[in-house]
């Protein structure tokens, strides 16, 4: 079949794992979807298919073929190049060369059209939706800006639900990240470590009663510092 084909690319995603899968994009004297499938009639597809009617997947996920176009907005070929190769080479010395000689320099300059386009449809869809979906690397600076915009303080126990309200996603960040990122970001605000009562607080009790024990342990230190003023002054 890689002998008919006037020029190809492929590549093995996913190999050795559950998700293992196989992305090939080839030419063909074909312009019809069902005479390209027609050629696919070899032994091994047919006991491939046959394989499908015993397993949890169904032939039409489990093979397809799509006819790549060209259009103004968008070069399709390019772009199912670069989608084709967009992870690492497969290892298998078994199989054929990944790219025919025809195709090879348009592989590289494939990848990096994917790879841009990709990048300009995240940012579109940000820009469309006003979503920005938070990372353990950049929240805490979204955090700062956001108290900042917002005028209320780390200790808010509703914070990360009216970030949401603004379309900053937590998602993927885990309580415990979100209760060490709080901390965190509490001391560099306010500059002053917390007493070993407000750290066991923050990672073993509610962020409303971390606020509360916080509020109270404030309090009792502005009275102790009266009560030292008035001996001091006596």
């Amino acid at each position: 079949m890689f002998k008919d084909f006037q020029e190809y690319t492929f590549n093995i995603e996913k190999d050795n794992t559950l998700d293992q899968h196989l992305h090939i994009f080839f030419t063909s004297k074909h312009r019809d979807k069902e005479k390209v499938m027609k050629s696919f009639s070899v032994k091994e597809f047919k006991q491939f298919s046959q394989y499908l009617k015993n397993k949890a997947t169904q032939k039409q996920y489990g093979f397809d073929v799509r006819l790549v176009g060209k259009s103004k907005d968008k070069d399709d070929r390019l772009y199912t190049i670069g989608y084709c190769n967009k992870e690492a080479k497969h290892q298998r010395d078994n199989l054929p060369p990944s790219c025919s000689i025809n195709i090879s320099p348009e592989v590289l300059k494939g990848v990096e059209y994917y790879s841009e386009y990709t990048k300009l449809e995240k940012l579109k869809l940000q820009d469309d939706h006003d979503i920005k979906v938070l990372t353990s690397k950049n929240i805490h600076i979204h955090i700062l800006d956001f108290l900042e915009t917002k005028k209320i303080q780390i200790t808010d126990s509703l914070l990360f639900e009216k970030m949401a309200v603004d379309g900053l996603f937590t998602d993927f960040i885990t309580t415990q990240q979100k209760t060490a990122i709080i901390k965190s970001l509490h001391i560099y605000t306010t500059q002053e470590l917390p007493t070993q009562e407000v750290t066991h607080c923050y990672f073993n009790t509610s962020f409303s009663e971390f606020s509360k024990t916080f509020d109270e342990n404030v309090a009792l230190k502005k009275r102790i510092q009266e009560l030292e003023q008035q001996l001091s002054n006596k």
